[in-house]
């Protein structure tokens, strides 16, 4: 299911997590299914940014096709084939479907993926219309009730996996520093390609205050799992998912 918080969103000029391993300020940012597996969450949709972004040090331009060896396009054979190569032969693979997204969902699991603590999900999301990958969502989250350390090492991961986007090659577009959403969530990066194709780091379940203009913003004291997602799309504005056609109802 889509989740789009941003209608809600607080832009913050300067956020600060309170866990203490993350306490610094993350420098300004530049990626998203059931029984059997029950596949991550989609991600957030990426909000529009109309300021071209600054240009990478390498140099290059942003082109995001995939996590991996999973490319957009793929089919689930092929998927199948690249989560092989990318996290050997005893990989856990388990095939769900979105009926009210009219997707179907592979998720894999691996004992630990790096820089996020502990266990990993990665769900590839098929479309409904294409059948071809065209959604992307790496996640890690901690148990129901997790501990103020693992809450901090979630928050010190996102903001290392943002400042690696931020140094790579340069988005077409991307939002700058980050913002809020729901009680205890932060966007730490979004960016698009020439392509329209987006990436998005997000945490939840995390604890933060910070300014936007005059105001103070300050999250309640969160509960429940800690998580960190980082999505990708094939486009962000055209999400391939079952709709009503017109005149159809």
């Amino acid at each position: 299911m889509r989740v789009s918080p941003l209608g809600a969103m607080v832009v913050a000029s300067s956020l600060v997590l309170m866990s203490a391993a993350a306490a610094q300020t993350p420098s300004p940012a530049k990626p998203a299914s059931k029984p059997a597996a029950k596949p991550p969450a989609a991600a957030p949709k990426p909000a529009p940014a109309p300021a071209p972004s600054p240009a990478s040090p390498s140099g290059k331009a942003l082109d995001i096709k995939g996590f991996r060896s999973a490319t957009f396009g793929m089919t689930p054979a092929q998927v199948k084939a690249a989560v092989t190569s990318d996290f050997g032969p005893t990989a856990q693979i388990q095939e769900a479907a979105d009926p009210s997204q009219g997707t179907q969902i592979m998720v894999v699991k691996v004992d630990h993926l790096d820089p996020g603590p502990g266990p990993a999900q990665i769900g590839y999301v098929f479309g409904a219309t294409s059948k071809t990958l065209n959604v992307i969502n790496v996640v890690w989250a901690t148990g129901p009730e997790p501990t103020e350390q693992e809450r901090s090492a979630i928050a010190q991961a996102g903001q290392q996996l943002a400042a690696y986007f931020q140094t790579g090659p340069a988005p077409a577009r991307t939002m700058q520093g980050m913002r809020a959403f729901g009680a205890n969530g932060l966007i730490l990066y979004t960016a698009a390609d020439a392509k329209n194709s987006g990436i998005m780091v997000t945490i939840d379940g995390i604890e933060y205050h910070g300014t936007t203009g005059d105001k103070t913003v300050a999250s309640p004291a969160p509960k429940g799992p800690a998580t960190l997602r980082v999505g990708y799309e094939l486009d962000a504005s055209k999400p391939d998912v079952k709709v009503i056609k017109p005149g159809a109802f």
